[in-house]
Formats: C-alpha cells, sequence, structure tokens
C-alpha cells in the first residue's frame, strides 16, 4: 500500500466506502464488514480509527444525509448508483459532522471517484464535486435543517413505529443518544478484578459489575484481552444474568447464547452452563470466548425450538432473536436493513421460544427473557401475552435494588425497559427489555 495515500487518509476513505457497499450492498454484517477487507488490518492505528469512525458516522447519519444529497440531484440514481452515492455521502459526513477542513473533504472524496476501477463511478466525478461543493456554500442553513428536523436520523418506518410509542421529548433524547459514538462497556470475573483495572486505565465503574471506558484502539490489543481479563458487553445486557441472583453450583440452560457474554457471566458466577444456539459463526465466536477466558460450557449447535434436554432446568435464560432496535448506537445498519414488515416475523418466534423454554422449566423455576428491542411487541406485550395463556406462569417483579446504576429502568409492573436515554450523563446504555418469571405448577 502507498504510505503517502495512507498518510493524507486516502486509503482509509476507501476501505469505508468498500465496508459500506459491504454492508448495504451485499448484506455482510457489521462487525466483519471492515475485517473482510485486504489491506485494512495492516492499517496503521490512526488509518483504521479514521476507516471506522467515516463508516460509522455515515450509516447512523445515513437518513439525514439522504435528505441533504437527494434534493440536490436532478434525478435520483437508483441502486446502480448506490457506489457514487455512498461517495457523496462520505463526503458528506466529513463536512457536516467530522469538523473535516471543506478542502480535505471536498478533495480526497473527489480524487476517490476519480480513482473508482468502475468507469460508471468514475463518469460521476464532476457530479460528486458540485454536491460536495455545494453542500460546502450551504453549509449554516443545511446544518440548521438537520438541527430543525432531528427525526430524520430515524429510517422513515422506525420513525412511524417510535411515534406510536414514544412521547415527544422521550422520541428526541433517544435519538440525540443512538446518532452518538457509544462508550466501551467491559465485563469482568471479578469486583476486584475490575477495581484493579479502573485504577491502572481510568475508567468508570458502573455497578453492578461494569467498566466504562473511551474506545481506544483494536479491542484485541488491549490489555487484558488474550489473557481473558474481561470481555466486551453493554451495561444493558449485563442486567439479566444479575437479575438470576446466586446461582453457584446451578445448572443454566443459556438459549440463543452465542456470542456468550451471557454465558461467560453465568460461568463466571459459578453456574454450570448449556449454551444452545443454531448459528455456527457465532457459536465459533462464544467458543472463541470461552477458550480466551479459560471457562468450559456445553456448547450445543441446534435450533432452541428444536433443543429437548433429558432433564428439566431450574433456571433458563432466554435472549430471544429480535430487531435489535436498542443496539443502534453499535448498529446503525439495522434501521437501514430491516423495516416494519421483516420484523414482525420475529413476534412469532419469539412467542414460541417463550412458550417452548417454560415447558423445559421445573416447577418453581425461574426464566428470565430478554430482547435487545425498544419495540413495545417484542417486550411487554410478549409477556403479557403468554402471562394471560399461561395459567401457570407468574411474574416475579424485579426490585430497584436489583438494578444498579439503572434503577430508573424499572416498569410499574416490575418488568425493566432500558432506554438509550438511562444513565445518558455516563454515556447511555442499549435499549433492553427484561421481564422474570417463575413456575407456579406442573
Amino acid at each position: 500500500m502507498n504510505k503517502s495515500t495512507t498518510k493524507i487518509g486516502l486509503y482509509s476513505r476507501k476501505v469505508a466506502h468498500q465496508a459500506l457497499l459491504n454492508v448495504l450492498e451485499r448484506g455482510v454484517p457489521l462487525s466483519t464488514a471492515l475485517s473482510d477487507i485486504p489491506g485494512y488490518l495492516e492499517l496503521e492505528t490512526n488509518d483504521k480509527a479514521l476507516a471506522k469512525q467515516l463508516l460509522m458516522t455515515t450509516l447512523r447519519r445515513y437518513n439525514q444525509l439522504d435528505s441533504v444529497i437527494n434534493p440536490m440531484l436532478d434525478k435520483p440514481l437508483g441502486p446502480k448508483g448506490l457506489p457514487v452515492t455512498l461517495w457523496m455521502m462520505l463526503g458528506a459526513a466529513q463536512i457536516l459532522f467530522m469538523n473535516v477542513e471543506n478542502y480535505a473533504a471536498v478533495n480526497t472524496t473527489v480524487e476517490m471517484v476519480s480513482r473508482d476501477r468502475k468507469s460508471s463511478v468514475r463518469a460521476k466525478k464532476n457530479l460528486v464535486n458540485a454536491i460536495l461543493r455545494n453542500i460546502t456554500r450551504e453549509f449554516d442553513t443545511i446544518k440548521f435543517n438537520i438541527q430543525e428536523k432531528p427525526k430524520e436520523a430515524l429510517a422513515p418506518w422506525l420513525r412511524e413505529r417510535w411515534e406510536k410509542q414514544f412521547d415527544e421529548k422521550i422520541l428526541l433524547d433517544i435519538i440525540s443518544e443512538v446518532i452518538k459514538e457509544p462508550k466501551l462497556d467491559l465485563s469482568f470475573q471479578s469486583l476486584k478484578a475490575l477495581e484493579d483495572f479502573a485504577l491502572k486505565f481510568n475508567g468508570t465503574v458502573l455497578k453492578p459489575l461494569t467498566l466504562r471506558l473511551t474506545p481506544q484502539g483494536p479491542i484485541e490489543k488491549m490489555r487484558g484481552f488474550k489473557s481473558g481479563l474481561w470481555w466486551v458487553q453493554d451495561i444493558a445486557a449485563s442486567i439479566p444474568v444479575h437479575l438470576m441472583g446466586d446461582v453457584r453450583g446451578k445448572s443454566v440452560l443459556d438459549l440463543c447464547a452465542a456470542p456468550g457474554g451471557k454465558t461467560l457471566q453465568l460461568l463466571s458466577k459459578g453456574a454450570s452452563v448449556i449454551s444452545v444456539d443454531k448459528s455456527i459463526t457465532r457459536v465459533k465466536i462464544l467458543r472463541n470466548n470461552l477458550k480466551r477466558l479459560g471457562k468450559e460450557s456445553t456448547v450445543i449447535v441446534e435450533d432452541a425450538l428444536n433443543y429437548k434436554p433429558k432433564e428439566l432446568f431450574d433456571t433458563i435464560l432466554l435472549d430471544a432473536p429480535c430487531s435489535a432496535t436498542g443496539t443502534l448506537r453499535k448498529h446503525p445498519d439495522l434501521m437501514l436493513l430491516k423495516n416494519g414488515e421483516s420484523i414482525k416475523s420475529l413476534f412469532s418466534i419469539q412467542e414460541k421460544l417463550l412458550k417452548h423454554a417454560f415447558n423445559l422449566l421445573k416447577s418453581n423455576g425461574t426464566i428470565i427473557y430478554c430482547v435487545c428491542s425498544l419495540e413495545q411487541e417484542e417486550g411487554i406485550d410478549q409477556i403479557s401475552n403468554f402471562l394471560e395463556k399461561t395459567p401457570t406462569a407468574k411474574r416475579v417483579k424485579i426490585l430497584k435494588d436489583e438494578l444498579g446504576i439503572l434503577n430508573e429502568s424499572l416498569t410499574p409492573l416490575g418488568d425493566v425497559f432500558i432506554l438509550p436515554t438511562h444513565i445518558k450523563e455516563q454515556g447511555g446504555a442499549d435499549g433492553f427489555y427484561i421481564s422474570r418469571i417463575t413456575k407456579t405448577i406442573d
């Protein structure tokens, strides 16, 4: 790779553009959209950081960028024009949201368009140049309009849903949080390990057992990663296991377990865990995490709906597949790749999984149901429907003192509904719905 190209960030921009195409055109998971690109891993730390910032900023602001660029075009470029559209968005993202000097944002973007291997993209060089220069000229007006219309940050299908579900102030607060870069949350195997690490790296301890840091460089190169001292897990995602109480010596079933954050929590608390997940790719990540932390779990690659153990369980964790709209801070691609219709199929899957999991529970046993979603059909509606249809199921109310710093997420019914706006002074959290249920009679 040409070092002079790298120094002015051209290759970082090329990588970000390819990653955007990987996600939006080819459906590549955001988690591997960058690392799958040849040459990315060999980039210097600053160039990697720039590529990631370009990618994530463009995805988080995609709908706003689209609302700026589209009116400036004589006619829409359409699906075939996506590579050109993404170059314009990358340039505009730098101008509007990344404090890059106008000349640098425009010139580097136009240069990369002129270098594109596709002649159809190169032919739009003048168009890209004209649009970006127009944005620089109208910068103040465009920024004012963006600030006046914050809801345009959401994909139309999601905006429509959330306008019905949340009042105006809460909705605007949620939007302001999901377009920000999130902090990095680490879970530890012990409180002592967490506190020692916090002292050395100036992190913030969030109760019950999370350390929050500002992201700095690749996760794999951070101190303590290889030795298995910690694993990455948003504080919201850590709450379901904390609500299971003392699990030392207990056999716990973790359904839909991969990539394994909650399995690692359970093992660290002394439980014996059976982890079930149907995704071979995600199970591979789970096994790698277990190996890194020196932990052992019985891992079963199978659809949770088909899993039939020989014995019933006292404790079950069901982290059901969902729309994941609570994780937009980290996965802004979700609102571009999904829509209101595509997530409806998940509702029936959750219903079936909850019913099946409950059948695997002993009398007086406890099941924790959770989804990283803000959609009421996947949270409160799912639980209400299940309790209404299942006479032997009873909600076990969650108490404020079980939630640590997230105690404001407790609902009047005794469930947990974590919003991205909770603990916003500390950097916010992923959205999560959690309910605790027991079986009263066999």
